[in-house]
């Protein structure tokens, strides 16, 4: 309500008695959606920015696309209302999607249909049935025609050259294309394929939802710029299970794509062009799928989208990503074959053996950059408009030896790259045999072949760049090696190609490339830059990393904001500590340590008396447990190893067990959750080495099925990679153990890596190749696996003042931080810009012992670090940027021992273990234990603020 003399005048556009009435619906639905925007705000769901806004207009902190398949912004979209003011505030209840819906149907008028499916679009998300994609790359070819973007002139030009035939989609079928993207070209439009109906996906996943717990599974598949929550009935393929091994393959899972793509056609608007599927490995394109993964609860998203981009003359259908031409039924006879094959399925998590062939991305680098460009002189050839350098042009001899069309793209991608633009391609090496067999020889005659599509010259040779020595070739590695076995190669790399001038003798022989290339290197035109005793080759330097984990609080956490949740993994103990020796820890020597302020980075350092802001609760189920790990995308999960080797599965929500498997009869130490499959997780035993896979099952509580694997003797540590190719083990010894996930194998033992044993060994977040061990030496050193490993030539190397008890990366792998005994703890930078050694210390206060072990996490936000040592009962929180200010502390003092009367000499309790949550900030648990000859040990459970 307002004051008489504050209301302000009917507007003109109200004199009509039916606008007056069309505006009051637009006024009641615009306030019903603030209305809803707020109540997220209260419960955490969205910022509460953007709430204040303009008279007359809402603003979401949410990406909200159009119906017409508009790209999604990264900012706040602003939906225009026009309605007068006075009529805020007439709207008392929050306008949930049933009521939407009922509007819609009484209102059909009320809006547009792009922007009922944006509101539609926009429930999704709010419920989690859609997840915005974190970053979308504008420039890869694998999203052109998901997203409508065409490709360049240049490009096309290569495209028409390299896939004979091919034409672009006619006028008429160029408007099947998505209708509103932001950063559109001015060429014409590319094929997109459907368009996915929100309102259709609300409903179906919403109905699968309310129906009892196990009727349905779901798939997470890429479509555009979202990854969408596709529901399927469990009973919908019971005619496929014709075998015991078709059988196997469902209770753990797996489907025929057939399902996926009548799951997927369910919730889009129906279309004319057809549906490919391709695996999706963290965010990676990899080969197109055999099969289809489905999850009872949630999981990654395993599966990407694709539709033509048009066609050949002879009609064949044109994909964006290799094999470039084919008919989508031939992949679902490959799939019904993939499924109905009678072959021996791997026991693990990845029943078929790696598919055919290598899906890489190549990429050629500039030749100049853009501030080279610009210091270039005018009247240079280069730098003119129509003038082209030597280098930039096609000799007469390559031009009769390819045709002048193809001559004419070579000198196109030639000129692209020496005027600072990066030309690209995707490429299938190997497409008709096994990847495992697949050698480096084989890698560079592709790489050969494709040079010239990319600006390079035919007779130029190709080499692996080293990782240790930026600009030569990898040293000591036969062109007969095998690229998944010597090199670790992984499905989607992307190589960044670099012609470079070095003397002859520094390059690697292979007798028979060198025979092939003299004879197709005559009457070429020599290269750009190579003088008598100089080579110009080109160096490939491999880049496989993924996105990292975004940070952002699940919505069933939220919805649970009274419940405090359970903490990731954790590293393994010191070997002579009683953390590893399962001996009674020394009595602390002063509590005199207090509290903290709020998580996150203070602008001023906080004093050590000040007490973080938080909840925490012991988890009675957690008793006996010697390491835990939290789940990455299950928010009610967590693994836990007991000392009598027994791991179990919790739900540390309601605090209950819900599966177990005895291991072994010593403690476990190394426990892993894999990414890809998040039913599956690795676990390793001290003393004895028992390493195996092991699964849970949501709908069968009570045991779990395992694999056992090559055991790892004196076992301290275990890590999986970011793509679940491999995983590494470390023991209280200097070797370390690299083991293939697919095969189950040990497939190499690195010895010699340190001078003294090897307490912790991981892997970094974002690349599935650089590991970090920390050992009793002294020293942290950082590896890559996509070379051969020398014992004494690390990546790099990071000299401590005291033995390693753990390390660990950022969640964006910019620095690794490493914990040693009492007040050591250091930050050191990986970046190339920071080739530097030195880290930054924290100014943690010394107990001068040499039994007090450390611990130290990022959390999941990467702005804070918490600490703890064994002779504290405190969490300390500091800042990760340097002078890494304080900002609090939580103390757990008398939270064990008030559960029951202890007799005989005193005891304290102290943290024996640390894990923070790797996707929300305000969760992380600590292990408690007491100072006893038989000490009890339980999880405290910590949410911050």
């Amino acid at each position: 309500q307002t004051r008489e003399h504050d209301r302000p005048g009917p507007p003109p556009h109200l004199c009509s008695p039916r606008r007056r009435g069309r505006a009051h619906r637009r006024a009641l639905l615009a306030l019903g959606l603030r209305r809803m925007a707020e109540r997220g705000v209260a419960s955490g769901r969205f910022s509460r920015r953007g709430l204040a806004t303009p008279r007359g207009a809402m603003r979401w902190p949410v990406a909200v696309q159009s119906f017409g398949g508009s790209e999604p912004a990264r900012s706040h979209i602003q939906l225009e209302f026009q309605f007068p003011a006075e009529l805020w505030g007439r709207v008392a209840q929050y306008l949930l999607p049933r009521e939407f819906l009922r509007l819609c149907r009484c209102s059909p008028n009320l809006l547009v249909a792009r922007e009922r499916q944006s509101l539609w679009r926009l429930f999704c998300i709010a419920e989690g049935y859609a997840r915005l994609v974190a970053e979308l790359p504008a420039d890869h070819d694998h999203l052109c025609s998901a997203r409508g973007v065409p490709p360049s002139e240049p490009e096309q030009r290569a495209m028409s050259s390299a896939r004979p035939g091919w034409q672009a989609p006619p006028p008429v079928q160029q408007e099947a294309v998505a209708r509103a993207y932001g950063n559109q070209r001015s060429s014409p439009r590319w094929w997109s394929g459907a368009e996915v109906d929100w309102q259709r996906c609300f409903q179906v996943n919403s109905q699968a939802s309310s129906t009892r717990e196990g009727r349905h599974v779901y798939a997470f598949v890429r479509v555009r710029g979202e990854d969408l929550r596709i529901p399927a009935d469990v009973k919908e393929d019971e005619g496929s299970k014709e075998s015991l091994q078709q059988q196997w393959l469902m209770e753990h899972g797996w489907r025929p794509i057939s399902t996926l793509r009548r799951a997927l056609l369910r919730v889009l608007v129906p279309c004319q062009l057809p549906l490919r599927f391709r695996d999706l490995i963290v965010g990676r394109p990899a080969l197109p799928s055999m099969s289809a993964r489905f999850f009872m609860a949630g999981g990654p998203t395993s599966a990407l989208a694709e539709w033509p981009m048009g066609r050949t003359p002879n009609g064949a259908w044109l994909w964006s990503l290799p094999p470039h031409e084919g008919d989508p039924g031939l992949t679902t006879s490959q799939d019904m074959d993939f499924w109905r094959r009678e072959a021996d399925l791997l026991p693990g998590p990845f029943p078929r053996v790696r598919g055919q062939g290598w899906l890489v991305e190549l990429v050629a680098e500039p030749r100049l950059t853009t501030s080279e460009l610009g210091r270039s002189s005018p009247s240079s050839p280069t730098a003119s408009s129509g003038g082209q350098s030597p280098c930039e042009s096609v000799s007469e001899s390559e031009t009769s030896l390819v045709g002048a069309p193809m001559a004419a793209v070579v000198a196109a991608a030639r000129a692209l790259r020496y005027r600072g633009s990066a030309p690209h391609r995707w490429v299938l090496v190997g497409g008709d045999r096994s990847a495992e067999s697949i050698t480096v020889r084989e890698l560079c005659h592709e790489l050969r072949r494709q040079l010239p599509l990319l600006g390079f010259g035919w007779s130029t040779k190709v080499y692996p760049e080293s990782t240790r020595r930026p600009g030569v070739p990898i040293e000591l590695l036969q062109p007969g090696r095998r690229l998944h076995a010597d090199l670790r190669w992984t499905q989607g790399e992307r190589l960044y190609l670099e012609e470079v001038s070095m003397p002859a003798a520094w390059l690697p022989t292979d007798p028979e490339v060198d025979s092939q290339s003299e004879a197709s290197e005559a009457g070429h035109h020599p290269a750009c830059g190579a003088s008598v005793g100089q080579r110009t080759v080109v160096l490939f330097r491999r880049d496989a990393v993924r996105s990292p984990k975004r940070c952002s609080t699940s919505d069933r956490a939220l919805s649970h904001a009274g419940v405090l949740a359970v903490p990731e993994a954790l590293p393994c103990p010191p070997p002579v500590a009683p953390d590893a020796c399962e001996m009674p820890p020394p009595r602390c020597r002063s509590a005199g340590l207090a509290s903290s302020r709020p998580s996150g980075v203070c602008a001023e350092e906080a004093g050590m008396d000040e007490v973080v802001p938080h909840a925490r609760r012991l988890l009675l189920s957690s008793s006996g447990v010697r390491q835990f790990e939290f789940h990455p995308t299950r928010p009610g999960t967590l693994l836990t190893g007991r000392k009598d080797g027994v791991i179990a599965v919790l739900d540390h929500e309601n605090d209950t067990q819900t599966h177990v498997l005895e291991v072994d009869s010593y403690p476990i130490l190394g426990l892993a959750w894999l990414h890809t499959q998040p039913q599956w997780a690795v676990v390793g035993a001290s003393q004895s080495g028992t390493t195996c896979m092991a699964r849970y099952d949501e709908s069968k509580p009570g045991c779990m099925e395992h694999v056992r694997l090559e055991r790892f003797p004196h076992l301290s540590s275990l890590s999986v990679c970011c793509t679940d190719d491999f995983f590494m083990t470390s023991g209280f010894c200097v070797d370390v153990g690299l083991y293939d996930i697919v095969t189950g194998q040990r497939t190499n033992t690195f010895r010699g890596l340190h001078q003294n044993f090897i307490n912790i060994l991981r892997f970094a977040n974002c690349s599935p190749h650089l590991f970090a061990t920390a050992s009793f030496d002294h020293t942290c050193k950082l590896w890559d696996l996509r070379e051969p490993i020398v014992a004494n030539q690390p990546v790099r190397a990071f000299n401590t003042d005291t033995l390693n008890v753990m390390c660990c990366f950022s969640p964006d792998d910019r620095h690794i931080l490493c914990s040693g005994v009492d007040q050591a703890l250091q930050q050191f930078p990986l970046s190339q810009s920071s080739p530097s050694t030195s880290g930054s210390r924290f100014p943690l206060p010394s107990l001068r012992s040499d039994t007090n072990y450390r611990r130290s996490l990022y959390l999941a936000d990467g702005r804070s670090v918490a600490t703890a040592a064994t002779n504290e009962s405190l969490l300390r929180f500091y800042t990760t940027e340097a002078p890494h200010r304080h900002i609090g502390h939580v103390g757990f003092k008398g939270m064990l021992l008030r559960r029951r009367q202890y007799t005989g000499l005193p005891t304290e309790e102290y943290v024996q273990s640390l894990r923070c949550h790797p996707t929300d900030p305000c969760l992380l648990g600590a292990l408690l234990s007491t100072s006893e000859p038989h000490p009890e040990s339980y999880i405290a459970m910590l949410r911050l603020g």
